[in-house]
């Protein structure tokens, strides 16, 4: 007999007037859980603890027990905008932007934001600001296909930070790797998957390029098929790696506030690279708050970050352990470490912390990261009126294919 599994479960609708049967967010998933007859049935838009079952008959199902209310931290917040008996339910809350991601093998064309309690939420409409990475408070609607729910966003209420409203004729991203099988590559948070590039691209030995925020122009083909034209730039203000044979480590400032990726795994969040996966339970038993850490990049493709902690260096600011000032709107969450005080901290921890830098053999470079200082610059953005290369030689088109799963 199957044991009973206890689980914090957000209330999104009910099924259907009389019915007992409730569409729940449990770990990030959508799922129908069918509550005892003899029990209340809970409110829209609340965060609950249930006790269930799965059920025999049905897999997309599960059988609730007991429930009660969850009265403990909430990470970040998620409420009812519309009335509980709409067709389409929109749900209001705190986000963090989070660039194009493969989300569940599939890549999105747009930047996407995230809640901890829906995951990563499609924009399929345009509505964020291209070049805005931070915070913002976002109204959502539920959406259901043919064969599924799911988010989609439908109206930022509240940039939290400056929005950057220039257009960039160019795109920003960070070289992941270069020399691998004959190609260079570049990871952006406006790409879902990396934009390669020849060594005709640069002026210059392509190697001194690892770890560095360069401006480049694209062009696509196809859907997810892109290149780099003309000529790569580097932009000002990058940040300077740490190189480990053919590989690199960047020290940065991220907060943590116990947010997980939709496998359970914590999560930290950065103003440059967003999103970055704690694999090595880094921040098990941490307070919550600012840290300066090194990070790497990450490869697996079902992983929406595309960046990993290697160690944790300091504690900047402590937002303490689930306290209500852990969240994603504490005004303090986006401010950079200055840079000085990165490369002191990097020298001070370089031997300590753990052994195991998680750096792999790259099988299959994947992407993110886009600088929104070097974009928020006129210098780089009159670099990137000149990045065109008109000569025939500098013009490379490298397809990227994708399989969408």
């Amino acid at each position: 007999m199957a044991m009973a599994i206890a689980k914090k479960a957000f209330v999104i609708k009910r099924i259907a007037t009389s019915s007992k049967t409730f569409l729940l967010m449990v770990d990030k998933n959508f799922v129908l859980g069918d509550f005892a007859a003899k029990d209340p049935t809970p409110t829209i838009g609340a965060m609950i603890v249930i006790n269930y079952k799965p059920n025999s008959k049905d897999k997309s199902m599960i059988n609730i027990s007991t429930w009660v209310p969850y009265d403990g931290y909430v990470t970040m917040t998620l409420s009812l905008a519309s009335k509980a008996f709409e067709e389409d339910l929109k749900f209001c809350g705190s986000f963090y932007t989070c660039g194009c991601v493969r989300y569940k093998g599939i890549p999105l064309a747009h930047p996407a934001v995230f809640n901890d309690i829906t995951g990563v939420v499609r924009d399929d409409g345009g509505v964020l600001a291209k070049n805005y990475i931070g915070k913002l408070r976002a109204t959502v609607k539920l959406c259901k296909t043919s064969s599924h729910f799911e988010w989609k966003l439908c109206g930022v209420d509240e940039y939290l930070q400056p929005v950057d409203d220039n257009l960039h004729q160019c795109s920003c991203g960070i070289v992941g790797a270069v020399q691998q099988r004959g190609m260079n590559y570049i990871t952006s948070r406006d790409f879902p998957h990396d934009v390669r590039f020849k060594n005709v691209n640069f002026n210059g030995d392509v190697e001194t390029l690892l770890g560095t925020d360069v401006c480049f122009l694209t062009r696509e083909t196809t859907p997810y098929t892109y290149y780099v034209t003309g000529k790569i730039e580097s932009s000002k203000g990058s940040m300077i790696p740490t190189r480990y044979n053919g590989y690199f480590s960047l020290t940065l400032e991220v907060e943590y506030i116990g947010c997980t990726d939709d496998h359970g795994i914590k999560v930290v969040w950065s103003n440059r690279w967003e999103f970055m996966k704690d694999q090595f339970d880094l921040f098990r038993d941490r307070e919550y708050g600012i840290y300066i850490i090194e990070c790497i990049r990450h490869f697996k493709s079902e992983d929406f970050p595309r960046w990993k902690v290697r160690r944790i260096l300091n504690l900047v600011q402590c937002y303490g352990k689930d306290n209500e000032q852990g969240n994603a709107e504490h005004p303090n969450a986006a401010q950079k470490c200055p840079q000085n005080h990165i490369k002191k901290l990097s020298n001070n921890f370089l031997d300590e912390g753990r052994e195991d830098s998680g750096i792999e053999i790259e099988k299959s470079p994947e992407s993110s990261r886009k600088s929104s200082d070097s974009l928020a610059k006129s210098s780089d953005g009159d670099k990137c009126r000149n990045l065109e290369d008109t000569s025939e030689d500098s013009e490379t088109e490298v397809k990227v294919t994708v399989l969408i799963l």
